[in-house]
């Protein structure tokens, strides 16, 4: 999938903005505050209904607005689809895709997005909650029907933390406690848990292979990362095991031990080393001829007088040698292929929902106590730990800043990879995400940011934003745009510098595509309007800057941000033709 429009009316910094873009890499270059980052804020808010920087709608909606306003055009192979969502301060947004109003999260999986940006270093350093809320936005795109049901699973967990504290207080007063109200809400979070945490496990699994080759090819091969998932039902049931387990004899990640080439790989060269030891034995049983294994041992297979008591004292203490390298590399071996047979069974009883949901009443029922002293819930999707892994050591506290930052890049690869191999969706012939680096380049060092341009320039669809032109590698050539004091304008060739931009998109004249609103992040213009002329710049002919859209999207003469596009048929034509009251 890919966007070949996208309007902001209201959103943030902008009153109105309208852009055509294409597949490939477009990027966004302009200096910081500009409103580079609201831009693909708001592509990746049309995938999840969140935003990646603010856990509120509220700072979305622009100072002064009613509500604000993000609608695009999505293409699904040949089918165009109109997605727009109203966000609304302290009330219920409202969505419409194509012609007709649908609710928020029918939204979802219309379009798949995955962003990385500066914040994505708590992934590595930050609360598990961060790491928790990066596989549900996975969750999300790959089953929308599970926003619901984590919907009501925080509900749940509201209303029970409750309840608990109300018994709580009951017990302290001396009074009994009715358990059987409690045991309601346990079945609800119980039943809803299980279908999260058993998705949750789904998509680490799923991951861990990704993450691990992205971590290799991002940071030239320094380390092996691990994914884990660690639930908090199966705690005391379930021990996962330390990091330097799942290691072979090369030190190597054992991500594709279970029914994969590394196990096969090691096992042959334990058996090669057995056999070199075999041969070695046999060459000196008679201390005379050539053995079979000639070459592999040096000197075991000499030919020299019966009884030589020189070679056969040294291919004895050299078959010796082997066999002990043999079996200590074949323990690390099987080592690792246990560890990463303990996490495929576990995760394989984790996917069936009815044992989780099991395992989550027992907890609960030990745990009861505890909860209604503590006033919490102890148990549940919500305590549960993603664990990352650099070679021997946990990640989290260990990690260097650059390891962080190859890691943190490896689990949003591994998220695209994730999502673009899925083929359960609606959009299964053509749901690959959307990808969005946003001011990822100027954190990293020449050589990363060459290997990243290189696994991104294989996307259909990648949205940069960048300080500086010259952070970006030459493989990320494509169209751009220059984001400066409210506007939005397309540059024609690209250029290095933010300094030369100004310059050059001067002497062009400084052909305006979108208007800005001064503040949260974008300076007022220096005239207060923007300029006319070819807003587009790319054969679209605009001679007027589009009138300013109100807070319901529609501009002063009825007609939405994004026009309808020829061959749809009107039967499921654009969503913005309005026809009826929303009211």
């Amino acid at each position: 999938m890919y966007l070949t429009d996208l309007a902001l009316s209201d959103f943030r910094s902008y009153r109105q903005m309208i852009i055509k873009v294409g597949r490939g890499v477009t990027t966004f270059v302009g200096e910081n505050g500009q409103g580079k980052t609201n831009i693909v804020e708001g592509i990746a808010y049309l995938a999840t209904l969140s935003s990646h920087r603010v856990s509120s709608d509220h700072a979305l909606v622009r100072q002064g607005a009613q509500a604000g306003v993000v609608q695009a055009r999505v293409m699904h192979g040949e089918h165009p689809s109109t997605v727009e969502v109203e966000i609304f301060a302290g009330r219920a947004n409202r969505a419409r895709l194509n012609r007709g109003q649908v609710r928020p999260t029918e939204l979802l999986g219309q379009v798949r997005t995955v962003v990385f940006a500066p914040e994505d270093l708590e992934l590595v350093r930050g609360e598990p909650g961060v790491r928790r809320q990066f596989l549900d936005d996975i969750m999300i795109q790959l089953r929308p029907r599970l926003a619901g049901v984590k919907a009501e699973y925080e509900k749940v967990l509201r209303q029970r933390a409750a309840l608990l504290k109300a018994c709580g207080a009951q017990r302290r007063r001396g009074m009994q406690v009715d358990g059987s109200t409690l045991d309601v809400w346990d079945m609800q979070l119980a039943r809803l848990g299980a279908q999260i945490t058993a998705a949750r496990s789904h998509i680490v699994a799923g991951l861990r292979p990704h993450v691990a080759e992205y971590y290799r090819a991002v940071s030239g091969g320094r380390g092996a990362a691990r994914v884990d998932y660690l639930d908090a039902a199966s705690r005391g049931i379930f021990h996962l095991p330390p990091p330097e387990q799942f290691l072979d004899e090369r030190g190597v990640v054992g991500a594709g031990f279970v029914g994969g080439e590394s196990a096969a790989g090691s096992a042959g060269s334990a058996g090669s080393a057995r056999t070199v030891s075999a041969v070695g034995q046999s060459g000196t049983a008679g201390g005379a001829g050539r053995s079979d294994g000639a070459g592999l041992v040096g000197g075991v297979g000499s030919v020299g007088p019966a009884g030589g008591a020189g070679d056969t004292d040294s291919a004895r203490d050299s078959a010796t040698v082997d066999t002990a390298a043999a079996l200590e590399q074949s323990a690390v071996t099987t080592r690792a292929e246990e560890a990463c047979q303990l996490v495929a069974d576990h995760e394989a009883e984790l996917a069936d929902v009815d044992l989780t949901e099991i395992r989550l009443l027992t907890a609960l029922a030990e745990k009861r106590d505890q909860e209604i002293a503590r006033g919490v819930n102890l148990v549940g999707p919500h305590r549960d730990e993603v664990v990352l892994s650099l070679g021997t050591l946990p990640a989290k506290g260990y990690a260097s800043h650059g390891e962080s930052w190859s890691y943190a890049l490896a689990l949003r690869l591994g998220a695209w990879k994730l999502l673009r191999e899925d083929v359960s969706g609606e959009w299964a012939e053509d749901g690959e995400p959307i990808l969005i680096l946003d001011d990822v380049f100027a954190e990293l060092d020449a050589r990363r940011r060459e290997r990243l341009a290189e696994i991104v320039s294989e996307a259909q669809q990648v949205f940069v934003t960048a300080a500086v032109g010259d952070d970006l590698p030459e493989k990320l050539a494509g169209a751009r745009f220059w984001v400066h004091d409210g506007f939005v304008e397309k540059i024609e060739e690209p250029v290095a510098g933010v300094g030369e931009l100004v310059a050059s998109v001067a002497a062009d004249g400084g052909q305006a595509v979108a208007v800005g609103e001064p503040g949260a992040g974008d300076a007022a213009a220096v005239d207060g309007s923007p300029s006319k002329g070819d807003v587009h710049n790319d054969g679209v002919d605009e001679t007027e800057t589009p009138e300013p859209v109100e807070a319901n999207g529609v501009n002063s003469v009825g007609e939405r941000a994004i026009s309808e596009p020829d061959d749809v048929n009107p039967e499921v034509s654009d969503v913005n033709s309005r026809g009826e009251d929303d009211g």
